[in-house]
């Protein structure tokens, strides 16, 4: 899942990651990329392939401003991407089916929370 921050003042600091009805998932990292190398999906992080992508515990990474996939698909657009900059992404894994998300953050010393549903809407 690819996170980012869009506001212009303020990092965004992911406290938790929670699934389904509030379940600590078994594994959760965070993914830091740039825009040219992108992501890989897996829930295992000690795999050959895995090794080429940086993967972070939560309390390790802080997302700055102005990295929202938006705006970094805007910038790579117009071709102004360079290698400073990052882009996020959330890496969970489970036994258990996950139909929901819900992240818990700070912004400005705010405590925020978001969940997102995976169940396709038919």
């Amino acid at each position: 899942m690819i996170v980012g921050n869009k506001s212009v003042v303020g990092s965004i600091d992911i406290n938790e990651v929670l699934i389904n009805d509030g379940a600590v998932p078994e594994r959760v990292k965070i993914q830091v990329s740039s825009p040219a190398k992108g992501f890989i999906v897996t829930d295992r992080f000690d795999e050959t392939e895995e090794k080429d992508y940086s993967f972070k515990d939560l309390n390790e990474v802080t997302i700055p401003t102005g990295t929202s996939p938006q705006a970094l698909t805007a910038k790579e657009n117009k071709g102004k991407v360079t290698d400073a900059d990052h882009t996020y992404a959330l890496t969970i894994g489970d036994k258990q089916t996950i139909e929901s998300i819900t992240i818990k953050y700070n912004h400005l010393g705010i405590s925020h929370k978001i969940t997102i549903s995976t169940i396709k809407v038919q």
